[in-house]
């Protein structure tokens, strides 16, 4: 695999080691804590992209099936339900929060017309997706850029739209996050998310769920994860406007197949191939010998090991109902001559009150309907 070779010997053992270590013990908040999410996220993907583009496809992400529908087809027509409810079109500029591989970008640009920027901290996925835009004849709508959405080297008020697919999820500091991509956006444009969020039905004195959020944490390299009312809350105290939102992994009469079918049918099949059971052994197993002939580095299949722990949580969390990789919203940043809505309520803010984050507080106090000259950032 090209991804290990680039690699060389850089031993990612350590790295494992310490991110367990400090997500045992509560330390994967803050500043630090970021920090160690990012540093494991990307050796991970440095090492398992290849995998996952061989098993997954082009787009690491869920989607809601329909019966007579294969998963690709499902994947695309989640990505265009995101594009057709940004409004997307010949013209408009869109940042890709946390872009992948370019699989969604170059769908969307293909399908839209619309020019497309992805942001990726991962520069493997960074080279893969370069290739993959020039492969789809889209590279002129599609450009790809180092960096965090955390700090996005963007100029204020410089971009028409922004998305992210399950993605932002890997935030630690979810108001900063949202913060930078409100700094971005021209007023009257818009953010839409597919986010992955604890439902109304968590409950954090139940251990079982307490126990699977865990899990998900620990085996996709996340912070402590959000339910969707506080992800809801955010948004609006950052400055933006819900115009609306729902659970889109939930099945429905149209979406009549979960979204973690392909993680729950347990036999091999080409969209389920890595995390079907004969899918995660036979690349464990691959990782293991990759590892003892030296062509992948130190800690390898202890990292893919780490990672694999989180497939049974995720089916027993959609089985539950308590969890869902697809939060979809749409917020709109208030025009200059608009008068910002009051703040998003919701049933645990009123009976305990809100408490915002030192981010969240900066993030209110800068006005969010004036755009001002600024370095790009």
């Amino acid at each position: 695999m090209s991804g290990f070779r680039e690699l060389g010997n850089k031993d990612v053992k350590g790295t494992i080691d310490n991110y367990i270590a400090k997500f045992e013990r509560g330390h994967m908040t803050g500043d630090e804590g970021r920090k160690d999410c990012e540093e494991f996220v990307n050796n991970y993907y440095d090492i398992a992209t290849d995998f996952y583009e061989y098993g997954w496809g082009e787009c690491f992400h869920f989607a809601p099936m329909q019966r007579n529908e294969t998963f690709v087809e499902a994947v695309k027509r989640h990505e265009y339900y995101l594009a057709l409810k940004l409004g997307l079109g010949k013209g408009v500029t869109v940042l890709d929060a946390g872009c992948g591989i370019g699989g969604p970008a170059v769908n969307i640009a293909g399908f839209s017309g619309c020019n497309i920027i992805g942001l990726n901290i991962n520069k493997y996925q960074i080279g893969k997706a370069i290739a993959l835009a020039k492969k789809r004849n889209v590279s002129q709508q599609v450009d790809f850029v180092p960096g965090s959405f955390l700090e996005i080297p963007r100029l204020d008020c410089s971009l028409d739209a922004v998305y992210a697919i399950e993605a932002t999820v890997h935030a630690a500091d979810q108001a900063k996050c949202y913060g930078e991509i409100f700094r971005v956006i021209k007023p009257g444009g818009a953010f839409g998310c597919y986010e992955w969020c604890l439902t109304d039905l968590y409950d954090p004195s139940n251990q079982q769920h307490v126990d699977i959020k865990r899990q998900i944490e620990l085996g996709d390299g996340l912070p402590d994860m959000r339910t969707v009312q506080e992800t809801l809350s955010v948004l609006e105290r950052v400055g933006f406007t819900v115009e609306e939102w729902e659970d889109r992994g939930r099945v429905t009469a149209v979406n009549d197949v979960p979204w973690y079918r392909t993680l729950d049918h347990g036999a091999l099949s080409v969209q389920g191939f890595r995390t079907s059971k004969l899918g995660v052994k036979w690349t464990g197993a691959m990782v293991r010998c990759m590892e003892s002939l030296r062509l992948a580095p130190k800690g390898t299949s202890e990292c893919h090991n780490t990672l694999c722990k989180a497939i049974p949580a995720l089916v027993q969390g959609g089985k539950l109902g308590i969890f869902t990789p697809a939060l979809f919203f749409l917020a709109r940043k208030p025009r200059a001559d608009e008068k910002p809505e009051e703040e998003f309520a919701t049933a645990e803010e009123d009976s305990q009150g809100s408490k915002e984050t030192d981010s969240e507080a900066s993030q209110k106090a800068s006005s969010p309907n004036e755009c001002e000259p600024s370095q790009e950032a």
